[in-house]
């Protein structure tokens, strides 16, 4: 049962929180799934065996469970999509870069030009600032860039010119960190199981493996 397998992999104050967003409605409107939520976790903590038989006696207790199943399948597999929501949304609580990307695109699509500028300009510092950058957050720069190439031109902002020549060089030095991670795992695996990856743009390791 994917939706039991899921529920298990959140804490015990995810899982607190998770009930109190379908309470109110943040992640669905239906009264019956966060009944169904409530009763998922009663089970838990009752009998980490319990499975669809259980939750449909917890649930409809006083009918046919073989009748009563469809209805209970349906509630489950809408609660599983509020739960793997839950989970993408605890990631982007997470990374503050994607949190900027998300409001700068936003502000884009509804047209609030004065605001959208503030956020792009604290997005792309934010990223230039990070100790840590992966290919993500190169990635991000480059959109963010892009989005504003659309509603900008180089005559109404003369610093869009520099800005584009940042993304450029951020999404070579993106790519090759990503490409490099990549092919390193690429060779360990060659070595392990003997594989033929076909690494490209580094000639280096494909001449030195040719002349072993």
């Amino acid at each position: 049962m994917k939706l039991k397998t899921a529920l298990a992999l959140l804490s015990q104050a995810e899982l607190k929180e998770l009930g109190k967003l379908l309470e109110v409605g943040l992640l669905g409107n239906q009264a019956s799934i966060a009944t169904c939520f409530q009763a998922c976790v009663s089970l838990m903590r009752k009998d980490q065996d319990w499975g669809e038989g259980d939750l449909c006696l917890a649930l409809y207790p006083d009918q046919d469970p073989t009748v009563y199943v469809k209805y209970l399948r349906t509630r489950t597999s809408v609660l599983l999509r509020h739960v793997e929501q839950y989970l993408a949304w605890k990631v982007y609580q997470s990374d503050e870069v994607l949190q900027e990307y998300c409001l700068v695109t936003a502000l884009n699509q509804r047209g609030w030009e004065r605001e959208y500028r503030h956020a792009y300009k604290r997005a792309i510092a934010r990223i230039d600032e990070a100790p840590l950058r992966g290919f993500a957050h190169y990635a991000v720069r480059v959109e963010l860039v892009e989005d504003l190439m659309e509603v900008e031109t180089i005559e109404q902002d003369s610093s869009i010119a520099e800005e584009i020549q940042k993304s450029l060089e951020a999404l070579d030095r993106g790519f090759f960190i990503k490409k490099l991670s990549m092919a390193s795992k690429a060779v360990s695996l060659d070595h392990e199981l003997k594989l033929a990856y076909r690494l490209g743009m580094i000639p280096s390791y494909e001449n030195w493996k040719s002349s072993c």
